[in-house]
């Protein structure tokens, strides 16, 4: 587990920001970047996060130290860098134990 403050905004339902992130994966196909993500649950604008922050890894405007260094700092720069919601596709695919989550816990997810 690792605590994700820094790629979060603050959610009153929110209890916690660590979350686990099993992998990350980039791939291409033809003229798009395919970035899947996987974990035990994600935080608010997570996911945006963590991609803006690739983006501009893959610019070369931030290194993997200053990555690490977003961890351990509120810097802001992960919410500066955060992808817009048009940069997704309109399909959800998540997986869940069917113990884990409430059944409206699960619909509201997508």
């Amino acid at each position: 587990m690792k605590d994700w403050r820094g790629f979060t905004d603050a959610d009153p339902e929110q209890t916690s920001t660590r979350a686990l992130i099993d992998s990350v994966s980039i791939e291409e196909d033809a003229d798009l970047i395919l970035i899947r993500v996987t974990g035990s649950h994600f935080l608010w604008k997570l996911v945006r996060r963590i991609v803006g922050v690739l983006v501009e890894a893959g610019r070369g405007t931030v290194s993997p130290e200053q990555i690490s260094g977003l961890f351990s700092s509120t810097s802001g720069f992960p919410s500066h860098h955060t992808a817009p919601p048009s940069a997704f596709s309109s399909r959800c695919r998540l997986r869940f134990p069917p113990q884990t989550l409430s059944h409206q816990r699960q619909q509201a997810l997508c």
